[in-house]
């Protein structure tokens, strides 16, 4: 027998040990959590009733309501920014023409 039939033979004894070990362990498990449904009064219906609201997601609206942040720069022409992301294309246009942004402050 080669070395690699040898391991693939030892692979195979190894996974069924790991099965029947799995399968003990498994039903101890079990016993220990009948044992505790039992002692707290736990329904499975309370069980999955648990993971449901765990799973929950935020609803869309919160996720999605931002808060507004108070316009920082104003131009003459009413144009506002936050001061926040990207500059806006006014006020980029401004600075290029050599206007101090400073300037646009409120």
């Amino acid at each position: 027998m080669s070395e690699y039939q040898e391991i693939q033979a030892q692979i195979a004894e190894l996974q069924r040990k790991a099965a029947t070990i799995r399968a003990t362990e498994r039903a101890a498990a079990f016993a220990t959590i009948n044992s505790l449904m039992a002692t707290f009064d736990i329904s499975t219906t309370e069980l999955s009733k648990e993971q449901r609201v765990a799973k929950i997601p935020r609803s869309a609206k919160e996720v999605t309501q931002a808060h507004k942040v108070p316009a920082k720069y104003r131009d003459a022409a009413g144009n506002e920014w936050s001061g926040r992301g990207l500059q806006p294309r006014w006020l980029k246009a401004a600075i290029a023409n050599g206007t101090v942004m400073e300037s646009f402050l409120i």
